[in-house]
């Protein structure tokens, strides 16, 4: 309450008041993109990390009108929806691994570290070595179930965590680092972000018998993918037009990229 009340008290000494409060939810890690966003005269931008779940039901009750999130509302037909991007993993094996397909189930199991060896899969009884970042992109396991997933335990860096149920699981310190253990190991396994799909130096799995492309991670049938949507009220103020035409910028789309997610084409600009 004091740090309120000395905000406003500087800014009346300043000769401001505060300006238009607007307030935008992402689902997920976005509220980090937000920080190239020019505001416009003495706007206030409230970006919050929610649920969707919570997304959801606040853009169903009007108290929220802008919001990234996954699970598109209850009730389509009251705000404008836009395809904004598509996250997920790709399941990526050593390129003399014999293993060429896998289940979405067994994709699930395999890098959430619960098949410890690479027997049900391709026949080898040798351990499976996971290497898994602390990322922050959605797991495989919660894909295309509109709920937000529950963050992955921390593990020391570069420790292997060995059980008779599990396979050995290596923490690395991002994916890029991943996929240099994964090159040089032959029992080893990664989820590559999306962002990937034209490596050929690894073995990227079709899962449940559909490849890893662009084609099929955009008309939605791979199925360790999802899309991001931006959900908006029908009718913006010309604040929140603004936010908006940010969002579909390739200043925007450059951060998600970067981020290991595939930015949807947008126009740069709303009307």
């Amino acid at each position: 309450m004091k740090i309120c009340l000395l905000t406003l008290v500087i800014l009346l000494f300043a000769g401001k008041l505060p300006g238009e409060e607007l307030q935008i939810a992402c689902f997920n890690h976005f509220t980090s993109f937000f920080r190239e966003f020019q505001r416009p005269g003495d706007m206030i931008l409230s970006v919050r990390k929610m649920t969707e779940e919570d997304i959801g039901k606040q853009l169903e009750n009007g108290t929220l009108r802008l919001a990234l999130t996954a699970q598109p509302p209850s009730q389509p037909d009251r705000f404008n929806i836009t395809e904004l991007a598509v996250t997920g993993v790709i399941p990526a094996v050593h390129p003399e691994n014999p293993l060429k397909n896998i289940s979405s189930g067994n994709a699930s199991l395999l890098l959430n570290a619960k098949i410890p060896t690479w027997h049900p899969l391709n026949g080898r009884q040798a351990k499976v070595h996971l290497y898994r970042t602390a990322s922050t992109l959605p797991s495989p396991l919660n894909l295309g179930t509109g709920k937000s997933p529950s963050p992955a335990p921390a593990a020391p860096r570069n420790t292997p965590k060995k059980t008779d149920q599990c396979a050995m699981v290596f923490q690395t310190e991002n994916h890029s680092k991943s996929f240099i253990l994964l090159f040089v190991d032959p029992d080893g396994a990664a989820g590559l972000p999306l962002t990937s799909y034209k490596e050929d130096r690894v073995r990227l799995l079709p899962v449940d018998g559909v490849a890893p492309t662009l084609e099929n991670f955009r008309n939605g049938t791979y199925p360790l993918a999802r899309k991001i949507y931006l959900v908006t009220a029908k009718q913006l103020t010309d604040s929140e037009k603004k936010i908006v035409s940010y969002i579909r910028s390739k200043t925007f789309a450059a951060q998600i990229y970067a981020d290991g997610t595939l930015p949807i084409e947008q126009k740069a600009e709303i009307k």
